[in-house]
């Protein structure tokens, strides 16, 4: 059922902590893109080449995407 399948979801979910690094990093995309919240930079941040992000909000998440420089696949949920 639904519980299984967010058990799933949630055994896939990468959690890390944000540091100065990463938030200078979040803040450098979300300057150069223009686009996305804080959170929104640092998801994509945190992201890895070969990385999907799942988003209700893809335009802003694609934006930043774009200005990282990495293959990171953003699937619209």
């Amino acid at each position: 059922g639904g519980q299984a399948q967010l058990a799933r979801f949630l055994g896939s979910v990468d959690v890390k902590p944000v540091d100065r690094r990463l938030g200078q990093e979040a803040g450098a995309l979300s300057g150069r893109a223009r686009a996305g919240d804080a959170v929104d930079a640092t998801v994509v941040a945190i992201a890895d080449a070969g990385d999907r992000i799942i988003t209700g909000d893809p335009d802003d998440i694609r934006a930043l995407v774009s200005v990282s420089g990495r293959p990171i696949l953003v699937v619209r949920c």
